[in-house]
Parts: C-alpha cells; structure tokens; sequence
C-alpha cells in the first residue's frame, strides 16, 4: 500500500463497514496486517504544499479518525483490556514503517513501540492543531481526545518513554525506551536519564 493511498484507506476504515458485515474479518486481521495500515495512515499531508488546505487538513483528521478506530478493534470490548489485545497492539507498533519483514532484537522491537506511538500521538497533535474552519471543528472537534483515551487503555503495562537529545547546529535526536509498569528500577533509571513518559501509566 503507498502512503499517498492514506485518504483512501481512511474513507474505508471510516465508512460504514461498521455494519457491512466485514468489520469481524477486519479485526482479525494479524498484527502485519495493521502495522501496514498504521504505516500508509501516518502519511501526513503539508497544508500550504497540496494547495488546498482545507482538504488536507481534512483528510489528515480522517486519518486520525481511521488510526483511532483501529486502535479500537485491537482494544476489543473487554473490560479491562484482555492480554491478548495488548500483546497483539505492541505487536502491531513494533512493525509499523517496517519495509521488509524481519526478526530484531527485543531491544529494537520495543524501541520501535515507543517511536510509533509517539509518531501517531505527533500525528494527531499535528492534525488538530489545524482546525482552521467552522465545518472541521464541528465534524471533528468532540472525538478529538478518543485516541488518547484508547492509546492510554493499550499502554497500561508497557510505558513509553523518549529523551530529546540536541546536538550543535540545532540537530535533533530522539531516544526511546520502554519500562514495565511495575519495574520502578528501570522507571526510576529513566528519570535520572531525564526520559519523559509519551503516555499511559
């Protein structure tokens, strides 16, 4: 799937499969599956270089729309969150941009947890902090914080977390790690190395 395809692949996933008796096929997709979805979905759309920025802003919230609902099939109905569907989301954001299927090392895997939620939570800040009319506020506005709740329901046990390095002629690097919620060492640890938690916990 290319990354131009993201308003297409939004207007799908947010149409009204719902009730067209694919979205029990749609949740059962595997976790490589998703992660492609996640990874054209991420296709952020320039307002001033498409030359209508109305549209672009639009298709970036529908995008946020469509991550958001994906998020809510791995999520599942259970209260709590059931082990599975944890297992089954950090699998999905350990593979998300990933070109080439490929086994990596657990501390890659979990670094790339960490960077995609971050990219998704970039992604959604991004998109609403262009709500330049009426029309987007009103279509878009009242779901905005869906994702955060969902994001932060998936999180529970594998806290994210990233440290900004900036190096001389204003360059920028990014550190991520990943702490279990009950190992206040390794949370303790990334305090002292000055990591912020992206979300959950």
């Amino acid at each position: 799937m290319e990354a131009t395809n993201a308003p297409f692949v939004a207007n799908f996933i947010n149409s009204d499969v719902e009730t067209s008796g694919q979205r029990d096929w749609i949740k059962k997709m595997p976790a490589e599956t998703y992660a492609k979805l996640f990874s054209v979905l991420l296709h952020y759309h320039d307002l001033e270089f498409w030359g209508n920025d109305v549209e672009a802003a639009k298709d970036n919230l529908n995008q946020v729309a469509a991550m958001t609902k994906l998020l809510e099939w791995i999520r599942g109905e259970s209260q709590p969150v059931s082990d599975n569907a944890k297992k089954k989301f950090e699998n999905v954001m350990q593979r998300v941009g990933e070109e080439i299927e490929m086994e990596l090392p657990e501390e890659v895997k979990w670094q790339r947890y960490a960077e995609n939620i971050d990219k998704i939570l970039m992604f959604w800040e991004k998109a609403y902090d262009n709500l330049i009319n009426e029309k987007l506020e009103e279509d878009f506005l009242r779901d905005k914080n869906k994702i955060i709740i969902c994001l932060g329901a998936l999180v529970k046990q594998w806290v994210p977390y990233k440290k900004m390095i900036y190096l001389p002629a204003y360059q920028e690097v990014v550190e991520y790690e990943v702490a279990h919620v009950n190992d206040n060492s390794k949370i303790n640890d990334l305090k002292n190395k000055r990591f912020q938690k992206i979300i959950g916990g």
